[in-house]
């Protein structure tokens, strides 16, 4: 094909980011394929609102029906008309978007000018159509050329600019005028108002114009950037400050922060200024460094992201830094902190003590960066929808669950989230979730072929749910569901649109499948738990009780009796199911809990002392983690006992457990430390000495076991938390009663510990053999591929219209 690329001429010109990308685009379409592509340019000077408007009429009236497709990335230049037209987007004008307040209003004075009022009235009923165009640019020139303009008809940014650019760049970008939408990164993809409602948005990440490669001297930190505010090298300067180390922090870049940066760094001589660099000087920069931090807000994509990793180096970002987060992989290619300068500084000094862990995470990124490619961006980019193979299916499904799922946490996020986003790409799921009135609603990629859809619970159903758990004593908000959900018609409205040409649903317990089964698709049933097991368990005694239990039992049959697939994560919970409801082993899929073990580093125990050694802590310690769960509160009671008989233990605790229990209700060397970060989280995982699982309730395979197994730290567990894991006798861990984990874990300190490292070791094989999410993904797929269909072995499908009633 004869490939316009077409994109904006800065005024002045200048090179930056965006000249770079159409550059390598341009090479590798003319270089490496049968394409023909050339650069279109006009200059675009957007120095005020006439001038902007001038580029987008422009755009607007240049004609390229001379080439076979058209490729643009930027306003105004996305205005231009074409059949075949691809947008691969680097932003919106963020001025008029991300940072203006949307509810911004045209002041009465303007708005009340006879030009401005018709032509916003004209905008109105012209709706988002092109034939509009040429009207619309007649009647805002004729207003230009008023000598009666109203004052502040011009301000920009301004709430008029702000609607008359919104306006323009609905037409522009409006399903019937681009072929192919696509963003160079899932931060842009998910920005509000970036997209068109319905469009189907692919993502390609661009690689860097420079190539770097890797080094073999780690001597120092590196970061470049330009030195605006938003880049936040100062958060970079003040953790620096908190690194007890004597390597150096390099910082390349000029920029309107840069005298403001050099005060704050005076005084600390580790923090080096080197200004502007040219590129054979940016690669040794990035050759010999030992980790890259880049800590921007909400960055469109970050291309120092992908040169440190291409570099072998491990990257420091934040959870709030956009693309970069999507990026680097926390604790495998680097780290993604909080954005403080603390938890920046912990994350530095970290890798400024252990070589071995930073060259380890850029040997990661550097293969994960290798996927990175301009020929993947060509594919991207020019996958029109006519052009692809008929043969290709994605199969959607819908995923119903009462709890948020992003970020994953506790156990019942980290599976949904793990085991429904490896099915990708044969699979694009769709999370349907609840969450309290108080939070926003949510529509978002949260990893690839994965969105979640969050829905706020109503006033009425939360006052309800609050009556049941005053009469339980506990809280209830999953079993509400049967008998609350159709208060919130937001989430009743969320399905119905969600499943329009899903394969199947898929109830995550049996809460909302009152809800699902009105939808007229098939059903499957994620069976985590036996809930009426748990449930019996957890609410026999207290009032009213028994009509609950009676309900969630009901439910849960009827479910699983409708269910095409049952996914059980244990043969137990299989066999349980097949007893209490005739669930028959034809519908069964065995899909136990996981765990990610590329994420979690195993840690041996020469390590761990190593560690213990560094943080200046001499007590032996014990690990629990765990949700606020009630068998979770069990064990936690059950450790408060195993810590008064061994007051030479330090225990600690982590996870929303630790809320269901008054300050000072724990023993002196317990520390409870509640909800923690992922960082801390694996920190405590490599530095403790044991972990214990005193759990005597619960069915499926315990979570916190495999990331035990994962980490390589020692485990005590009770027979009910190995449950579901087809553990050989002490060969990966030890299995007790209660009543002999004080004595367990006085072995495993003591005498036994070499014995305790063995079982480590066999325990991660374990892990990694049987329980990773890719393995148990790999077994379970071609099952769920055959159901979604219409080749399953499992309930007769019936597909009923789909109906709002």
């Amino acid at each position: 094909m004869r490939i316009a690329i077409v994109a904006p001429c800065p005024v002045p010109y200048v090179v930056g980011g965006a000249e770079k990308l159409w550059w390598g685009l341009a090479s590798h379409l003319n270089e490496n394929t049968s394409h023909q592509a050339e650069i279109v340019k006009l200059p675009a000077p957007e120095h005020d609102l006439p001038a902007l408007m001038r580029s987008y009429e422009d755009f607007s009236r240049l004609d390229l029906r001379g080439f076979d497709a058209v490729i643009s990335g930027k306003y105004p230049a996305w205005m231009v008309e074409h059949p075949l037209h691809s947008c691969y987007m680097l932003h919106r004008l963020r001025g008029l978007y991300d940072s203006y307040p949307g509810t911004a209003e045209v002041p009465a004075e303007i708005a009340g000018h006879r030009g401005v009022a018709a032509l916003r009235d004209f905008m109105r009923k012209a709706g988002s159509h092109r034939e509009a165009l040429e009207e619309f640019f007649g009647r805002w020139n004729e207003l230009m050329a008023s000598h009666a303009k109203p004052f502040g008809l011009l301000a920009f940014p301004g709430p008029l600019a702000r609607e008359l650019v919104h306006w323009l760049d609905d037409i522009a970008l409006s399903r019937d005028a681009i072929a192919r939408h696509a963003a160079i990164s899932m931060t842009v993809a998910n920005r509000k108002e970036y997209f068109p409602a319905g469009a189907e948005v692919a993502v390609a990440y661009p690689p860097p114009h420079r190539a770097v490669s890797p080094g073999e001297r780690y001597g120092y930190f590196f970061t470049a950037s330009r030195l605006d505010a938003p880049k936040r090298i100062d958060l970079i300067v003040d953790a620096m400050r908190s690194v007890k180390s004597d390597l150096p922090l390099i910082i390349a870049g000029t920029g309107p922060e840069e005298a403001r940066l050099r005060k704050r760094s005076a005084g600390d001589s580790r923090i080096r200024m080197v200004g502007y660099q040219s590129d054979a000087q940016m690669r040794e920069l990035y050759r010999d460094a030992l980790a890259v931090p880049f800590v921007p807000y909400m960055e469109d994509y970050g291309l120092i992201t992908v040169e440190a990793m291409q570099s072998g180096k491990a990257v420091i970002t934040t959870s709030d830094a956009g693309g970069p987060c999507e990026l680097v992989e926390d604790r495998v290619t680097g780290f993604v902190c909080d954005p403080t300068a603390g938890a920046i500084a912990v994350a530095m000094q970290r890798v400024a003590g252990d070589a071995d862990l930073a060259a380890s995470m850029g040997k990661r990124g550097q293969e994960r960066a290798a996927s990175i490619t301009w020929d993947a961006v060509a594919r991207t980019v020019l996958d029109f929808p006519e052009r692809r193979a008929k043969s290709e299916h994605r199969r959607k499904i819908v995923v119903a669950c009462t709890f948020t799922i992003y970020p994953p946490r506790h156990g019942g996020q980290s599976r949904v989230f793990h085991l429904y986003g490896a099915l990708a790409p044969e699979f694009e799921t769709v999370v349907v979730t609840v969450c309290p009135s108080t939070e926003p609603a949510f529509d978002g990629v949260i990893a690839p072929g994965m969105r979640e859809v969050r829905v706020p619970m109503s006033l009425e159903q939360e006052a309800g749910e609050r009556r049941l758990a005053k009469q339980m004593g506990t809280p209830v908000t999953d079993v509400a569901m049967i008998d609350l959900h159709a208060s919130t018609p937001g989430l009743h409205a969320a399905l119905l649109r969600e499943s329009q040409g899903a394969s199947a649903v898929v109830a995550c317990h049996p809460y909302l499948y009152p809800a699902l089964k009105r939808l007229g698709l098939p059903v499957w049933y994620e069976a985590q738990d036996v809930e009426i097991t748990l449930k019996s368990t957890l609410f026999s005694g207290r009032p009213g009780a028994a009509e609950l239990i009676k309900s969630i039992e009901a439910t849960e049959r009827e479910c699983i009796q409708a269910a095409e697939l049952i996914l059980c994560a244990s043969p137990d919970d299989a066999q349980a199911l097949a007893r209490l409801y005739g669930a028959d082993a034809g519908r069964i899929v065995e899909a136990p809990n996981g765990t990610d073990s590329r994420r979690i580093a195993f840690t041996p125990s020469a390590d761990r002392a190593e560690l213990k050694a560094h943080l200046g802590i001499d007590d032996p310690l014990a690990f629990f983690m765990g949700s606020g769960h009630w068998p979770n509160i069990n064990a936690v009671q059950r450790i408060f006992e195993f810590a008064i008989a061994l007051p030479q233990v330090a225990f600690v605790v982590v996870g929303s457990v630790c809320y269901a229990f008054p300050v000072g209700a724990a023993p002196a060397n317990v520390l409870m430390l509640g909800e923690v970060d992922d960082l801390t989280r694996d920190l405590c995982l490599q530095a403790c000495d044991v972990a214990l699982n005193p759990v005597e309730e619960g069915s499926g395979t315990n979570l916190k076991m495999l990331d035990f197994f994962a980490a390589g730290i020692p485990v005590i567990t009770t027979e009910r938390g190995a449950r579901g894991l087809a553990l050989a006798a002490e060969t990966q861990c030890m299995v007790r009663a209660l009543a002999d984990f004080p004595a367990a874990i006085e072995n495993v300190l003591g005498a036994g510990g070499e014995a305790a490292s063995a079982r480590a070791l066999a325990a991660r094989e374990l892990v990694e053999s049987k329980f990773d999410w890719e393995s148990i993904v790999s077994r379970i797929k071609p099952r769920l591929l055959a159901a979604a269909d219409g080749r399953g072995t499992g309930a007769q499908r019936k597909i009923a219209p789909l109906s709002g009633g």
